[in-house]
């Protein structure tokens, strides 16, 4: 089960101390995320609000989790899941890098 994508949002959010063990004990996996995220009748994103039930918190996370995926795809980087298709997590300091300062860029324009 991988955390990789998913410790990396909370850590660009700086939410990590807030919900990465929470995230882990209902074992709400990088997988699991994106399930939640392509959910269209919006059932999944009810269950995810019982773990973080501050909507901003949860909008933030998704959003920022699909814009570094975005990422990941672009620069080809294993790290993104998808239902069908779950790759090792790779460690890629450059794309890493590029999407924390692209995640608290785009989260600090909006506060």
């Amino acid at each position: 089960m991988s955390f990789f994508t998913i410790d990396s949002v909370l850590e660009d959010l700086k939410l990590t101390h807030l919900y990465q063990q929470k995230l882990r004990d209902e074992n709400l996996s990088n997988y699991i995320l994106v399930m939640i995220i392509e959910d269209k009748d919006e059932t999944l994103k009810e269950e995810l609000r019982s773990v973080v039930a501050s909507a901003g918190h949860r909008f933030g996370i998704m959003n920022a989790y699909r814009i570094k995926s975005e990422l990941a795809k672009k620069a080809g980087k294993g790290y993104t899941q998808t239902r069908s298709d779950i790759p090792v997590a790779e460690k890629s300091s450059g794309t890493t890098r590029s999407a924390s300062k692209f995640i608290r860029s785009f989260v600090a324009s909006k506060e």
